[in-house]
């Protein structure tokens, strides 16, 4: 399975997930295709599902790490004002390990914001947002009015 940016559920919220990121940053992802069926769905008042990939356009071959700067790319340009959602899992196995990730994902702008022991695998798991929106980058400022 290749990178995909999902559609992060319903057409509330406006964030997007990126997800299938691999184990680390240099795995290889598959060449994409383009598809321009599922790109504005969001907006169009269609239903969205999570496999939907959101990026419509060809792309080669490439690494995870480009290919992950090429989504933030795109989604800079066409939802300026989105949350962008990583799930990485952390572990002891080399199987599910992808702590490789996280320097790629702090050096794109991407913050911590939660981690957790998942009950079901025995992983723990790190969520990493990254806000697009120029004007409100962290939470303080965007509730510093509501008191």
């Amino acid at each position: 399975m290749t990178m995909i940016i999902a559609f992060h559920g319903g057409m509330c919220c406006g964030m997007k997930t990126i997800c299938h990121l691999g184990l680390t940053p240099h795995q290889v992802h598959e060449e994409l295709e383009g598809d321009a069926d599922h790109a504005n769905r969001d907006i169009a008042g269609e239903e969205t599902e999570t496999w939907m990939n959101f990026y419509p356009f060809p792309a080669p071959p490439e690494t995870g790490a480009s290919r992950l700067k090429r989504y933030i790319e795109y989604l800079k340009k066409k939802r300026p004002q989105h949350i962008v959602e990583v799930v990485i899992a952390k572990s002891d196995s080399v199987y599910l390990d992808q702590s490789d990730w996280v320097p790629v994902l702090l050096q794109q702008g991407f913050k911590i914001v939660n981690e957790n022991k998942n009950s079901n695998s025995g992983n723990t798991i790190v969520v990493f947002h990254l806000n697009l929106n120029e004007t409100v980058r962290n939470a303080e400022s965007a509730y510093e009015n509501c008191e």
